[in-house]
C-alpha cells in the first residue's frame, strides 16, 4: 500500500495503519522531496512515478490512500497515482463509526479517529472526515471534500465538491454549501453558502468570493 503524501496528514494516517495493524508493505509517496528519504526511518518515501509502479508490481498490490488534507492535492494525487496504474482505496480508522443503514462512502475516503457517520449519508470520493468530526442523517457529501477536527454538519445538509468546513464549524439542518466554498473554523452556518464563498463567523457571513473560473471541477 503507498500514501500519497510524506507530510503531517500522511503522518497521522500512519497512525490508523498502526491501529490495523497494515504497516508491512507500507511506502509514501513525495514527488517534491529527496530520493531515498525515509519517514521515521522506517517507511521508504518513493519520490517518482517509476518507483511507484514498481512497488505496484513487485507487492501485488496497487492500491493507494490519499495522504494530504487539501482537497485540491488529493485530487491531483488521485490522477497521478491512477496513471502509474494505482487504485483509489479508502481507510479507516477502527475508532470511527459509520452507520448502518443506508450509508455509502466514496472510493478514497480517510475516516479518522473518532469520526462519526450515520445513517443514509452518502458521501463521494477522496472525502477526508477528520477527527472527532460528526455527520449527521440524510447527508449528501460531494467529492474531495475536508471535515476539519470537531465540524458538526447537522441532517439533509448538501455539501458540493470541494469544500473545506473548518475546526469545529457547525452547520444546521437542511443547509446547501456550494461547491468550493470554505467554511471557517469555528462558524456557525444558518444560511446557505453560493458556490466559491468563504464564510466565517456566529453566523457566518461570506468574507469572499472566488470567480467561477477559478473552480476546481
Amino acid at each position: 500500500m503507498i500514501v500519497a503524501g510524506a507530510g503531517g496528514h500522511a503522518k497521522d494516517l500512519l497512525e490508523i495503519f498502526t491501529q490495523l495493524n497494515q504497516l508491512e508493505n507500507l511506502y509514501f509517496f513525495d514527488d517534491t522531496g529527496n530520493s531515498n528519504q525515509k519517514l521515521f526511518d522506517r517507511f521508504l518515501v518513493l519520490n517518482n512515478l517509476d518507483a511507484v509502479k514498481k512497488v505496484f508490481e513487485e507487492t501485488s498490490d496497487s492500491g493507494f490512500v490519499l495522504g494530504t488534507g487539501s482537497p485540491k492535492l488529493r485530487f491531483e494525487l488521485m490522477k497521478k497515482l491512477v496513471s502509474a496504474g494505482g487504485v483509489l482505496t479508502s481507510i479507516q480508522s477502527p475508532y470511527a463509526r459509520i452507520g448502518s443503514f443506508g450509508t455509502s462512502i466514496g472510493a478514497g475516503a480517510n475516516l479518522m479517529t473518532g469520526a462519526i457517520v450515520t445513517n443514509q449519508v452518502t458521501m463521494g470520493i477522496g472525502c477526508l472526515v477528520h477527527h472527532n468530526v460528526s455527520i449527521a442523517h440524510d447527508n449528501v457529501i460531494g467529492d474531495f471534500v475536508e471535515l476539519l477536527p470537531g465540524a458538526n454538519i447537522s441532517g439533509n445538509c448538501v455539501i458540493g465538491n470541494f469544500v473545506v468546513v473548518g475546526s469545529n464549524a457547525t452547520i444546521l439542518k437542511g443547509i446547501q454549501i456550494g461547491t468550493n466554498a470554505t467554511i471557517g473554523a469555528g462558524a456557525v452556518v444558518i444560511h446557505d453558502v453560493p458556490a466559491g464563498a468563504t464564510v466565517a463567523g456566529v453566523p457566518a457571513v461570506i468574507k469572499k468570493q472566488l470567480p467561477p473560473e477559478s473552480f476546481l471541477a
